[in-house]
């Protein structure tokens, strides 16, 4: 077996690979490349390297065009898969394997055809940007398990219980596609979601009624905390009263809805649906029925184009709803998607002649309770009557899932929100200190003539920081100030041909502009020079003969 020696770069005989060898070796340059190059040119085209981890198959391959570098081993894989793996990333590349001989002594090896079907393909990433949420046990709170609640914590006085959570349309990027008269709001729905969440961590099935007293608006920027708070349970009846209310940075919070939940009792459950579709209900078309409402003034993005079929049938309406994959990125974390249960409430406009024209936006609430959760698709029924709309939705085989008694629907107009994605009533200014950055004056420089040029000194603690001020704030006033005469040196064509001397001292200030000249010298080389003299040596800058003392030293040495 030739033996070509990376040392001397040609074949030698084993014999010569006495302790000299080995230490030259250790000593003189390894010439691998040009021994793998020699052996392409030889006509080998496949290496492997044998040892304990591969660390060369890179510059193996990269040594000449159309070369194979197969490894044998690897760390903490040293056993027979390893090297029938390596066998067969030889194979792949086009290396003849004796795959008999490999497999002689696996009487269970067996040779299997390739699917005759394209390969599936699974996702493994998130097809959205998910809000990384921080311990919130290290402050002393519980996680809430909610999609748009982050922590939980029970009050020590009382009974009662506070959920927090914050509100961004960056990442959740499925809120803004649920837009009124053209402003993000959080639906409706969403409002029902966390109270019904909320009761459920309260011991209160039921959200007897949920009122909406003001709209929740998503700016682009930024985002809203979030509250809900759940009262002490009330005497004997078991019911609490919840809030949910949020605030922008740190300005008021806005209540938003308030309601009452009570303990699950003796409320009838709707029976699962007979028939689907109902008989003799008519069909309603959906085509266009988002074009439809984006006249009225419903802005619904893909994430809340859940509707499917929509049939009438008197006061009732039935539909069919499902959740859009848009949305479906954290429906595990809510009990019903407020997207989904939002699309259901579509097919009450999409079944109406439009003839009003209105916008209407859930108000009030009463009788809701969730009968099971992770729904993805509805099938609903809509009664109207007296004053509001029974809403009941089922699952795919017709199992209850949600059912509100009552809801009442509310007209938005355009001038409610405002035009510029906020809330009328709150004030764009604030009432806030700004701190104000003082330029430091540039003071008068130092010219020293030296030879046939003019070199310029600057003291870097000139001007002297007023008095009382902090080693720091010497600093960023000497910084600012030979900031302010480099750049106007560099600026003038008559100082092309000379050199900036920047003559600082031993100090925090002469620290501060010796950094700032040190950059400055990368970007302007051989027209900028550091000078550190020392303060014993007693020298002064204001001296022409000091000065020509330091730059005969400096220039001429």
């Amino acid at each position: 077996v030739p033996f070509y020696s990376t040392l001397e770069a040609r074949v030698v005989d084993t014999a010569e690979l006495d302790g000299g060898y080995w230490y030259r070796n250790l000593r003189q340059t390894v010439r691998f490349g040009e021994v793998v190059a020699a052996l392409a040119a030889e006509g080998h085209r496949v290496f492997v390297e044998v040892s304990p981890h591969p660390v060369l198959g890179l510059a193996i391959a990269q040594a000449g065009e159309d070369l194979v570098a197969a490894g044998s081993l690897q760390r903490g894989e040293g056993g027979r898969g390893r090297w029938l793996t390596a066998l067969a990333g030889a194979y792949t590349a086009g290396v003849e394997v004796d795959w008999a001989a490999a497999t002689a002594d696996e009487g269970r090896a067996v040779k299997v055809d390739l699917p005759t079907y394209p390969f599936q393909r699974q996702r493994y990433w998130p097809k959205v940007a998910v809000a990384r949420r921080g311990d919130v046990a290290s402050a002393g709170q519980q996680r809430s398990g909610h999609s748009l609640l982050a922590a939980e914590v029970w009050l020590a006085e009382g009974d009662g219980l506070v959920l927090t959570g914050r509100l961004s349309v960056s990442a959740m990027p499925w809120l803004a596609d649920h837009a009124v008269h053209g402003t993000v709001l959080l639906p409706g729905t969403a409002f029902v979601d966390l109270a019904v969440h909320a009761g459920d961590l309260a011991g209160c099935g039921v959200l007897e009624e949920l009122t909406l007293q003001e709209p929740l608006i998503l700016s682009d920027q930024g985002g809203a905390q979030l509250q809900i708070q759940v009262g002490d349970t009330d005497g004997d009846s078991g019911r609490r009263t919840v809030t949910v209310s949020s605030r922008e940075g740190e300005g008021e919070w806005v209540r938003h809805a308030v309601g009452v939940l009570a303990p699950v009792g003796s409320e009838p459950v709707p029976a699962p649906l007979a028939a689907w579709p109902p008989a003799g209900a008519e069909s309603v078309p959906v085509d266009g029925a988002y074009e439809r409402l984006a006249q009225r003034g419903y802005g619904y993005g893909p994430a809340f184009q859940g509707l499917r079929q929509v049939w009438s049938a008197g006061d009732t309406v039935f539909a069919e709803v499902e959740l859009p994959e848009a949305a479906e990125a954290d429906a595990a974390g809510f009990g019903l998607h407020p997207a989904l249960l939002d699309a259901a409430l579509h097919s009450l406009l999409a079944a109406s002649d439009g003839s009003g024209g209105g916008t209407g936006l859930p108000f009030a609430w009463s009788g809701v309770q969730l009968l099971a959760s992770g729904a993805r698709h509805l099938r609903v029924v809509l009664a109207r009557a007296a004053g509001g709309v029974s809403v009941t939705a089922f699952d795919g085989v017709g199992q209850p899932v949600f059912q509100a008694r009552s809801l009442v629907l509310r007209e938005a107009s355009a001038g409610q929100f405002g035009g510029s994605g906020r809330q009328v009533r709150q004030s764009l200014f604030t009432v806030d200190w700004v701190p104000l950055t003082v330029q430091a004056p540039v003071g008068a420089v130092q010219w020293a003539r030296h030879g046939s040029g003019m070199a310029p000194v600057v003291v870097a603690a000139v001007p002297a920081a007023p008095a009382g001020s902090s080693a720091s704030q010497a600093a960023q006033l000497a910084a600012a100030t030979v900031l302010g005469w480099v750049q106007e040196w560099l600026a003038d064509p008559a100082t092309d041909d000379a050199r900036l001397v920047i003559w600082t001292g031993q100090d925090l200030a002469g620290a501060a502009v010796a950094g700032l000249i040190r950059s400055a010298q990368s970007e302007h080389p051989g027209r900028l020079l550091l000078v550190d003299v020392d303060p014993a040596a007693g020298l002064d800058p204001t001296r022409d003969a000091d000065v020509e003392t330091v730059l005969a030293a400096v220039l001429d040495s």
